[in-house]
């Protein structure tokens, strides 16, 4: 039952970092569809956009984290494997950040 268990919680774990670069191309996509339409409100809709996206990433991150949490109970991970669990996170959760908060202010600025 525990290997089970242990086996699942890597899958999970697995399925939410490959879904974060689905989740960010899709805030991509709906970025670039404003700018390639250019609406009236194209200011108020990047912001909100950009707020929306950045707010979901930070969700998204926590909800890894959270199933990050319930595996290490499961299982004590080596040095080798922490630190690739450690390099997947940031970059496929952290880094859109920044891209977010600038996709904001630029927006708020022109």
């Amino acid at each position: 039952m525990r290997a089970d268990e242990l086996k699942i919680a890597e899958q999970k774990l697995d399925g939410l970092a490959s879904m974060a670069a689905y989740h960010q191309g899709f805030w991509l996509v709906i970025m670039l569809s404003l700018l390639a339409f250019n609406p009236s409100f194209l200011k108020e809709a990047g912001q909100y956009t950009a707020l929306s996206a950045l707010l979901s990433s930070f969700i998204a991150s926590r909800i890894y984290l959270q199933a990050g949490q319930k595996l290490e109970e499961l299982k004590k991970f080596s040095s080798e494997e922490a630190e690739e669990r450690k390099r997947e996170y940031s970059t496929k959760f952290l880094a859109p950040y920044p891209l977010w908060i600038g996709c904001f202010i630029l927006f708020k600025i022109f």
